[in-house]
């Protein structure tokens, strides 16, 4: 018997290799084909759809259309040297006029032959061909007027080597059941709906080439054309049988998403699967995934193979209801109460263990958690994951607001001592820049978070921390540091400079100031003033303290608090003397005079002086210094300069200019005497001085000098 084929559905451990022919021309009335083996499930190629019909067992090898060649081989072979008794079911068409046939054939290898009149059978090599001709091609194919059956070999379908029988017209569109006999020793027979249409004795093996031989159907179409099938098995195509469940989960949670449910993979077949109300089926193959609702029920499949459904397997799922929990809205939540335990959980039944996770993904997972305590530190929300004694897991949101309240202390600076400062107007302002009021006062930070130990008022006296606190409306708080410091004042003592040079400037900052009290110096600033007046408001400030007249100058040093000490201090500067004369400045020559030097500076004095020739000094502790200096120069002007003494250091001093206008003696040459009538007359000729101050005298009797 010929094996069972195998379809879409696998059910049957047999396969046929259908031939499909590529149409090449080729001499005579057909053409050559290539054979190709196709895989289950079959894909038709060529010219032919060989395709299953009605779940029947059927393939159709040619459909209404020319030039077609398809064929239909077992993919395993036949043994020749015992007995073969093949029923198979062929049907021809329904066209009278159609062509051209449908073969049956042993073959050393599968093969598809020609289209037209060979019938699909036409050239395939070491064959023995029962062909069932429905179209005359004439003598030259041994052809009789009728369809006809005859025997050929090796794909030479022009010489028949038994036949033409005449069968009458089965175009009819009917069902024929045509059954081949071999008795393994040569005797064949070929039966047509039970009639013995051809029959003889033969060696299959010579013409094959051995005892094993592939079983296949050829058929074709030329000019004309029917539609022609062949069913190689003589039971229909059944549904396929039930499926067995291989994973499925009976016990689950309500809204639980994602269980598995598979059953055996069964080739050649879909899958229809069913679940309760409220589920969803993910998938459609052998393996699904059921997301559950709140309702138990059947889980059931059903396989369907193109040619019936199987009946349904089911299993029974029961559907665990959630843990109920209802949580209390949690309203505002200060940020020093960011622990979640503080939720309350109605309906929480013992056994239920319930965790804080930071978003849906981790609460459905169960990791990441929020720790025990669950802190958060921002608004948002956050989901609760209930779990009952059965594994059931309920997720509840919670929508958590956050206040929190930072204060921020403007810090006082710091105060001079002894005094106090009322804390109550120090600034303290929130993260978002707001002045707040209504503060309470605490010696120590845990008082203030307490609210323990108040201050029993807001003003202080003494240097330290000091805490304030502030509340929201919703009673959420903080609390911050004031720093005050009460600072005492600087006590200063001044080494007065010494004498300065009489030209030079002084910087005041080059002093030696000292603090009595032990401050650093960076605790302190030094400034200086040229009055007490600004000493004691502090402005102006010499700035820079650089000066270059004697008097007295001020220092104020200035702690961080604004506490002050001011003390005085000279400076002494050796003036430039001053000269002045005394006889007037119109001297004669040979005469003396008084030069007077006045001093602004200490003693001693001394005083170098010039008058262009030679140098004279003078020194003493009276002021003013007096000389007489003899004017017997012969220029008209004399010119003194002079110094004072100074310091180790100072250079002289560039002192006054005294000028002196100063007269030469006359010059009188002998007289000269002349007598007039009535006189005698006596000149005197007169050289030296300034003409313009000469005076004339004369005397009786001798002249004078």
């Amino acid at each position: 018997m010929i094996r069972p084929v195998i379809l879409i559905s696998l059910l049957f451990n047999f396969s046929f290799l259908l031939q499909a022919a590529n149409l090449v021309p080729s001499p005579g009335t057909g053409q050559s084909g290539m054979s190709v083996a196709l895989p289950p499930p079959w894909t038709p190629m060529g010219s032919t759809s060989p395709t299953v019909l009605d779940c029947q067992n059927c393939y159709q090898l040619t459909s209404e259309g020319p030039s077609q060649a398809g064929c239909l081989w077992d993919d395993e072979t036949v043994d020749l040297s015992g007995p073969l008794d093949i029923t198979v079911k062929m049907m021809f068409g329904d066209d009278d006029a159609g062509a051209d046939g449908i073969c049956l054939v042993l073959a050393a290898s599968p093969d598809c032959g020609m289209y037209g009149a060979d019938i699909g059978a036409g050239r395939i090599a070491n064959s023995v061909i029962f062909e069932f001709d429905t179209w005359d091609n004439g003598p030259g194919y041994g052809d009789l007027p009728n369809d006809h059956v005859s025997m050929n070999i090796n794909g030479i379908m022009s010489t028949p080597l038994f036949g033409p029988s005449d069968v009458g017209n089965i175009e009819d569109g009917a069902t024929h059941t045509v059954r081949f006999v071999w008795d393994g020793a040569g005797g064949f027979q070929i039966f047509l709906d039970g009639v013995l249409v051809l029959s003889g004795n033969y060696d299959f093996s010579s013409a094959i080439g051995g005892t094993e031989a592939f079983f296949g159907f050829t058929a074709s179409t030329g000019g004309a054309w029917n539609n022609q099938i062949v069913c190689p098995e003589e039971d229909p195509l059944s549904p396929p049988d039930p499926a067995s469940f291989i994973q499925a989960d009976l016990s689950v949670c309500a809204n639980e998403q994602n269980v598995p449910y598979a059953v055996d993979p069964v080739t050649g077949v879909t899958y229809q699967w069913t679940a309760p109300p409220g589920a969803t089926v993910n998938g459609s193959g052998s393996s699904v995934t059921i997301d559950w609702g709140t309702e138990g029920g059947d889980v059931c499949v059903v396989l369907d193979n193109g040619c019936g459904m199987s009946a349904p397997v089911c299993v029974t799922v029961e559907v665990t209801p959630l843990p109920e929990v209802q949580v209390d809205p949690p309203g505002v939540i200060c940020a020093q109460d960011m622990d979640l335990n503080g939720l309350v959980l109605n309906n929480l039944q013992p056994g239920e263990v319930f965790t804080f996770h930071p978003d849906e993904e981790a609460a459905k997972n169960g990791s990441p958690d929020l720790g025990n305590p669950p802190i958060v530190n921002t608004s948002g929300t956050y989901w609760i994951r209930i779990v009952a004694g059965d594994g059931c897991v309920q997720l509840i949101p919670v929508m958590v607001e956050l206040e929190w309240l930072d204060l921020f202390v403007v810090q006082p600076a710091p105060l001079c001592a002894p005094g106090s400062l009322d804390l109550s107007f120090v600034d303290v302002i929130d993260q978002n820049g707001n002045q707040l009021t209504g503060f309470s006062y605490y010696p120590t930070q845990q008082d203030a978070e307490d609210q323990s130990n108040p201050l029993p008022g807001s003003t202080v006296s003494v240097s330290g921390s000091y805490w304030v606190r502030a509340e929201t409306a919703n009673g959420c708080w903080g609390v911050a540091e004031i720093l005050v410091e009460f600072l005492a004042p600087p006590l200063i003592q001044v080494i007065p400079p010494p004498v300065q040079c009489a030209i030079d400037s002084f910087d005041l900052g080059t002093i030696d100031v000292q603090e009595l009290t032990g401050l650093p110096p960076n605790a302190y600033t030094i400034t200086f003033h040229n009055s007490a007046a600004s000493a004691g408001s502090g402005m102006p400030v010499l700035d820079p303290p650089v000066v270059n007249q004697a008097g007295t100058y001020w220092v104020r040093a200035t702690n961080l608090a604004g506490c002050f000490d001011t003390v005085s201090f000279p400076l002494t500067f050796l003036e430039t003397p001053s000269v002045y004369l005394t006889g007037g400045g119109m001297l004669c020559e040979g005469e003396f005079a008084q030069l007077t030097f006045q001093f602004g500076g200490v003693p001693p004095y001394l005083v170098t002086y010039t008058n262009g020739i030679d140098t004279f000094s003078l020194s003493g502790s009276v002021n003013p210094l007096v000389a007489m200096h003899q004017v017997d120069t012969t220029t008209s002007f004399i010119i003194l300069s002079f110094s004072d003494q100074t310091p180790p250091g100072c250079p002289p001093s560039s002192g006054g200019i005294a000028t002196f206008q100063v007269t030469q003696k006359l010059q009188v040459s002998p007289a000269i005497k002349t007598c007039d009538m009535d006189q005698y007359i006596v000149t005197f000729s007169v050289s030296g001085g300034d003409s313009t101050t000469w005076v004339c005298q004369w005397w009786a009797g001798n002249l004078p000098g």
